[in-house]
């Protein structure tokens, strides 16, 4: 199951553009309300996506507040690229434990 974990690890980093700084929240939102369904498959996915939820968090937060589907981080740059180097570790742990 760890596996469908990385999977979402990998969509929610697609809502992100680096470039422009915004994600795109109801990509991320509905992708990260689906981690729910991870805590209940098992010990090791069950932590994966419970470290994703929480690196994910504020990301959340400021979609929930948003009323454009793009959500800027200009104002909140190290906010920004710390979820985003999060998720890139997070993975790239993941992949490595997978093979």
């Amino acid at each position: 199951f760890a596996r469908f974990v990385l999977d979402d690890m990998r969509a929610l980093q697609q809502t992100a553009d680096s470039a422009t700084l915004t994600v795109d929240c109801p990509a991320f939102m509905a992708t990260y309300d689906g981690l729910d369904r991870h805590l209940a498959r098992g010990a090791e996915a069950s932590a994966w996506a419970q470290q994703v939820i929480d690196a994910s968090s504020l990301i959340y937060a400021r979609c929930q507040n948003s009323l454009t589907p793009h959500v800027g981080f200009e104002d909140a740059l190290s906010d920004f690229l710390d979820w985003e180097n999060t998720l890139r570790q997070l993975a790239s742990d993941l992949e490595s434990q997978l093979q």
